[in-house]
């Protein structure tokens, strides 16, 4: 709930300051709902795919594998070709 609130304020603050006050951006943007939209629909993707890709190049990420391979022994994965 909090995240969807705090998302609404964003969009609502950078909507009424920044494309209210700017004629060019207003020109493209006319009204609140196509602004939430198209903001909506590009930006929970790209803020997927930018976490996505710094978790994937995070030295935490391979320090967390490295404590839970330590921790529950049983839990890794074979290399590949482990059963030929």
């Amino acid at each position: 709930m909090t995240f969807f609130l705090g998302a609404i304020n964003t969009l609502t603050v950078v909507y009424y300051l920044l494309i209210k006050n700017a004629p060019a951006l207003e020109a493209g943007f006319p009204r609140f709902v196509e602004f939430a939209i198209l903001a909506t629909a590009i930006g929970v993707p790209l803020s997927v795919l930018v976490g996505w890709l710094h978790m994937k190049g995070s030295l935490a990420m391979t320090s967390e594998m490295d404590i839970s391979v330590e921790a529950n022994h049983c839990y890794y994965k074979l290399p590949p070709g482990y059963y030929r």
